[in-house]
């Protein structure tokens, strides 16, 4: 489930990632562009929602089953959250410079009703620490995960969607229209990430504004077939 892009590592987000993750969500400038807004208050907050994102129940048992406890994010078809690391910092791991482990990004794909249309959908999320923006990780990171995502749910043979939806998410039937496509909302506000999701050939299909907040949305969307182009 690991890939690698020139100079990112992708390893399914695991319990074991807490530590490292929690700087990570805990910086304003990120967190405020997250669905929950604030920074995580403490490291059990961090934990939480690596529990909830790798589809871990409060007791932990499904990771008694091996695969989440081993870091398998969700189950198959219905998303995952990789951590991401720089692959010249793994390397001077390896050769005894580096000290603390060090978590850059997370990204994942996931089921997520849309905020904008209500559909339920494939979803892209990410965040990245301040200090490695400007250097095109984003864009990296988002065509690596989006080659990566059509090649896994083409290795299965069938639509996943639709063998798999039956009993999910309050027991909706079709709960994905079309497995083909990845949507990502982003802030209307957030200019950083809607010039990635232009560069990596995402279009524009909706608008609309978060419940609650009022806060400006704009929905992207890339299809299968916009890879190849």
């Amino acid at each position: 489930m690991s890939f690698q892009t020139a100079r990112l590592s992708f390893k399914p987000l695991c319990l074991s990632d807490t530590v490292a993750l929690h700087e990570l969500r805990t910086e304003p400038s990120v967190m405020k562009w997250s669905v929950q807004h604030v920074p995580d208050a403490n490291l059990q907050q961090t934990e939480d929602w690596i529990r909830r994102s790798i589809g871990l129940d409060e007791t932990g048992s499904d990771a008694e089953k091996g695969g989440a406890k081993k870091g398998m994010s969700l189950k198959k078809g219905k998303g995952i959250v990789f951590s991401v690391r720089e692959l010249s910092y793994l390397q001077s791991r390896k050769d005894g410079d580096g000290e603390e482990d060090r978590i850059i990004a997370v990204i994942g794909i996931k089921e997520s009703e849309s905020p904008v249309s209500g559909k339920m959908q494939y979803e892209l999320g990410y965040m990245f620490v301040p200090g490695v923006w400007g250097k095109g990780y984003a864009s990296e990171a988002v065509k690596g995960i989006m080659g990566w995502w059509f090649t896994y749910l083409d290795s299965f043979g069938t639509s996943i969607a639709k063998s798999e939806a039956s009993g999910v998410n309050g027991g909706k039937q079709g709960d994905i229209e079309d497995e083909d496509r990845v949507y990502a909302i982003v802030a209307k506000t957030n200019g950083a990430s809607i010039r990635v999701m232009e560069k990596c050939g995402f279009r524009v299909v909706g608008q609309g504004e978060e419940d609650g907040s009022g806060l400006e949305l704009v929905e992207f969307c890339i299809s299968k077939s916009d890879l190849a182009i």
